[in-house]
């Protein structure tokens, strides 16, 4: 093993048939399903090496050294690295957050009927224009659909790998459908109405045996935000996140079972009891409780989440909040669906100096700053927004670099673009 230089990857010429072939080294970027989007050097007989991203070690293989270890590049925004030698790809390089073993951004489907409440039209309308600005940045393409019978198609774990119920559930001959789409290994997201019955046994399987949760108790009202009490930490979903952090606005809904004493169900965020009362409605305040929110049954790819009712002015029939305005709800989702879909997740740390190179954009975070520079610019901007596209930070500079306060940008997703003469580029951001 050679130990390389942080921030480069080197290529060599090498002689690797009888003859003394010589083989150049080609250094590209690929796509998720292996296509060369950019040669990023050649070797034309010497060394040469190409700045990226952040790395720790090479590997000496044949002669070439590849990347041991990679820090995370922003979601993706290009995607991997490979070696070829003689036209054959060697070794590819994970850069994004997908695993090596993830062929191609996987697909969500998301299915709505906007049909009762406008507190639930209006979180479902608002879901279905929040994911398709933040799918490609996460590896996914969302679609979504109020043809229910698609999940009576028998390919339908082959085109998603994850199903969202945003405001209700499936009819009665759609049962059997759904049931043997999560028999057969595909992912579940259910948000707030998706649970809702008053006599569990009208579908026994989804609200007993896939949700563990039976029929609807009781509700708070109004929709308020509250206290949310992690419970495992270093599950996939919630990793990494505070012991209890504030959560969007809902109505919260409980349940006739006792989600705890069900062996298949494992409770990920319940309410902190610093939230008590909960509620406007003194009528239908909870004062006290085990009241789980968020859960995952073992036996499944799933995942409940009791969120989706925006507070909502009736009589005018606006929305008073907006469920994906709160990072950590977005930070949790986004880890449920990658989770789902079998994607394994690492985040840049803010914490990390030199937190990402490519080619187009460096961005190093140090004490007390986030710097961003442009490789061979001296004039172009810089603007910071979050995945609902308001813009957080913006700068320009003439002189090669733009530095922002870093402790301006909280725990989140957030995109960078950078326009200048030669156009606009954008990377994705986590920060933890």
């Amino acid at each position: 093993m050679a130990n390389g230089t942080p921030g480069f990857l080197w290529g060599y010429r090498i002689g690797a048939t009888p003859g003394n072939g010589v083989f150049p080294v080609h250094i590209c970027e690929i796509n998720f399903r292996g296509t060369v989007i950019t040669p990023l050097a050649r070797d034309g007989g010497a060394v040469h090496s190409v700045r990226l991203h952040q790395c720790r070690t090479m590997i000496e293989v044949e002669g070439i050294p590849v990347i041991a270890s990679l820090m995370r590049r922003f979601n993706g925004i290009r995607n991997g690295i490979a070696c070829v030698t003689a036209g054959v790809m060697t070794c590819v390089l994970a850069a994004g957050f997908p695993s090596a073993s993830q062929a191609a951004p996987f697909k969500v489907l998301g299915l709505f009927r906007a049909g009762y409440d406008a507190a639930h039209i209006n979180y479902a309308h608002e879901t279905n224009m929040w994911f398709p600005k933040v799918a490609a940045a996460n590896g996914f393409q969302y679609d979504s659909s109020k043809n229910w019978d698609l999940l009576n198609d028998p390919t339908l774990k082959d085109q998603y790998q994850v199903v969202m119920f945003l405001d209700d559930q499936p009819s009665a001959n759609q049962h059997a459908g759904f049931q043997k789409y999560m028999e057969a290994g595909g992912g579940f997201i259910g948000f707030h109405v998706s649970a809702f019955c008053t006599n569990a046994n009208d579908w026994a399987w989804y609200h007993n045996t896939l949700l563990g949760s039976g029929a609807f108790r009781s509700n708070t009202w109004g929709p308020t935000p509250a206290q949310m009490k992690v419970e495992d930490p270093t599950h996939p979903v919630t990793k990494g996140f505070p012991t209890v952090f504030k959560s969007e606005v809902s109505e919260w809904y409980n349940w006739n079972n006792d989600l705890r004493k069900n062996p298949d169900i494992k409770v990920l965020c319940s309410i902190d009891p610093s939230s008590y009362p909960l509620g406007t409605d003194p009528n239908q305040s909870w004062r006290s409780g085990d009241n789980p929110i968020v859960w995952t049954n073992t036996k499944f790819k799933m995942i409940y989440c009791n969120s989706g009712h925006n507070d909502m002015d009736y009589a005018a029939n606006t929305a008073k909040s907006h469920t994906w305005d709160n990072a950590q709800h977005v930070t949790l989702v986004l880890n449920a669906l990658k989770w789902l879909a079998g994607v394994t997740t690492t985040s840049i740390d803010g914490n990390f100096a030199n937190a990402g190179r490519n080619p187009e954009m460096e961005i190093n975070w140090n004490n007390p700053g986030l710097t961003i520079s442009r490789a061979g610019l001296a004039n172009f901007g810089i603007a910071i927004l979050d995945l609902q596209g308001n813009r957080i930070l913006q700068g320009s500079t003439a002189t090669g670099m733009v530095t922002f306060e870093r402790n301006r940008l909280k725990s989140g997703f957030y995109v960078i673009q950078s326009t200048s003469s030669t156009g606009k580029i954008a990377r994705t951001l986590q920060v933890k």
